[in-house]
């Protein structure tokens, strides 16, 4: 087993941004948590596989988000946070595990 920790540089532009992960052969996301430098920005975040199908959606979130809802994934994932209220540095996380 290979724990994967992604942790990206966000800083949103222009209300978004997005970026890929590595490729992953077969995995669980475990965890992603996507947060805002001030806790009243208010912006979307979604999760999309390589084949463009959103795997995971979340809509006017406010702050931050901390799911922990298991989903398989495979291959390059692409993350984005849009309609940023705020043009600022997020943190974002995610931790994946993956079989060797």
């Amino acid at each position: 087993m290979v724990i994967y920790e992604y942790k990206p540089t966000a800083t949103v532009s222009g209300a978004m941004w997005t970026d890929d992960t590595l490729k992953i052969n077969a995995g669980i996301c475990y965890q992603v948590v996507v947060k805002s430098s001030n806790p009243e920005t208010t912006f979307d975040f979604k999760m999309t596989n390589q084949y463009g199908v959103d795997i995971r959606e979340f809509e006017d979130c406010v702050g931050h988000i901390n799911d922990v809802t298991p989903i398989p994934v495979k291959g390059v994932i692409t993350f984005a946070i849009n309609n940023a209220s705020k043009d600022e540095s997020f943190t974002v996380y995610a931790s994946f595990v993956m079989e060797t």
